[in-house]
């Protein structure tokens, strides 16, 4: 069974419209109707692609060395909490 764009495209933007990422925006000089990523869609998108792209950056390392990444990143928070004082805790706060 063959579907006509306009059919596809009308179907595709009356489905997505109701669960959220896209709006449809009617050109009022025309007939066509075009879609628009919602805020929802664009949050969806951005977080999608930003993790894509790092899985595959990071895909360049062997796992050994994904394995010393994390570990080396791990002593550099470590360190970055503890010189802004991240982990204090006043000592009337603090539990013996």
């Amino acid at each position: 069974m063959q579907f006509s764009t306009r059919y596809i495209r009308t179907r595709f933007n009356s489905k997505s419209s109701q669960k959220g990422p896209v709006e449809k925006i009617r050109n009022p000089g025309g007939p066509r109707t075009y879609i628009k990523l919602t805020e929802k869609g664009t949050d969806i998108y951005d977080n999608t692609v930003t993790e894509r792209s790092i899985i595959l950056i990071f895909d360049a390392l062997e796992d050994e060395e994904k394995k010393q990444l994390s570990k080396l990143l791990a002593k550099l928070q470590k360190k970055a909490r503890n010189v802004l004082g991240l982990d204090y805790v006043p000592p009337f706060l603090q539990r013996d």
